[in-house]
């Protein structure tokens, strides 16, 4: 069984965590917004954002899912028709 200790520290990490990945999904979100027809390969984003492979995947991969970003040719992350020609 967990002691009341254990469980509150995790579930402070877990806010934490939580927080701290929305801050993230805003920061990517604003230079997609803020840069007209910016089309980033996760290499870039990693580079750009200062993060690992996985998270920076994942944040983008979330990104996607929520309709804010789109998966282009050779695996370029963009938003959806935004500026298209």
């Amino acid at each position: 069984m967990e002691d009341a200790y254990a469980v509150h520290t995790s579930v402070e990490r877990e806010r934490r965590d939580n927080r701290s990945r929305e801050e993230l999904i805003g920061r990517l979100r604003r230079e997609f917004d803020g840069l007209a027809g910016l089309t980033l390969t996760v290499r870039q984003a990693m580079r750009l954002f200062n993060l690992e492979q996985g998270r920076c995947e994942r944040l983008l991969d979330d990104l996607v899912r929520r309709g804010e970003l789109t998966q282009v040719g050779h695996g370029a992350y963009k938003r959806p028709g935004k500026w298209e020609p």
